[in-house]
């Protein structure tokens, strides 16, 4: 399955002007400029799309983990918050903060509070790693994974979102750091720090990964 969408862009950064569409038409020549993005103008900006797609996903991917929990949704509502904020020379996404409304029959919380960390992109890229060597870990298994989600989701926003950008983005050590507006040793450095970080405090729970 293949999805496109397309933008674009007429003049400088601050005074040009674009667009955004989609190939399904829900977005057709929709504005966005520098003032949409920057200073709260008019029209969309790309932070609200990874918002609106993180929201989309996330609730869809909540409504499979409870059905195999035998439970089912009667609404799902979920808001994403991207935070975009000035970075070195540039900008970068430093956090996407989610809030969750569901009213689901039938639901413990604890029934409710797995399925929430199995919806999670960080927790589905960390299990295709069950059974494998986790970069500078040992094996890591379902459970445990689960367990370090959860913790992750609990921590800092500043821990959530390089462990995304860790584990739910592509490209080389040098790219990722720089969505995160780091160099590669200072990325790493922060992964290598908070991972050892997310390990004590599972450690406290029994578990070690």
């Amino acid at each position: 399955m293949k999805r496109s969408a397309s933008a674009m862009w007429n003049g400088d950064l601050r005074a040009g002007k674009g667009t955004i569409s989609t190939d399904s038409g829900v977005l057709s020549n929709t504005q966005y400029s520098f003032a949409t993005r920057f200073e709260n103008g008019a029209g969309t900006n790309p932070e609200e799309l990874i918002a609106a797609a993180h929201a989309g996903c996330f609730s869809m991917a909540l409504s499979a983990q409870l059905g195999e929990a035998g439970l089912v949704a009667q609404s799902i509502r979920t808001k994403a918050t991207v935070t975009l904020e000035k970075s070195g020379g540039g900008f970068a996404i430093t956090a996407v903060h989610l809030d969750l409304t569901a009213r689901i029959p039938g639901a413990s919380q604890q029934a409710f509070d797995r399925p929430i960390y199995a919806a999670n992109p960080i927790y589905w890229m960390m299990k295709q790693a069950e059974g494998a060597a986790l970069p500078g870990g040992e094996e890591v298994m379902q459970d445990d994974v689960l367990a370090l989600d959860g913790v992750i989701q609990r921590s800092h926003e500043a821990v959530y979102a390089l462990m995304y950008v860790w584990y739910c983005t592509g490209g080389s050590v040098e790219q990722k750091g720089a969505r995160l507006g780091k160099s590669r040793s200072a990325f790493y450095s922060d992964w290598r720090t908070y991972l050892a970080y997310l390990r004590g405090r599972l450690h406290h729970l029994g578990i070690h990964v």
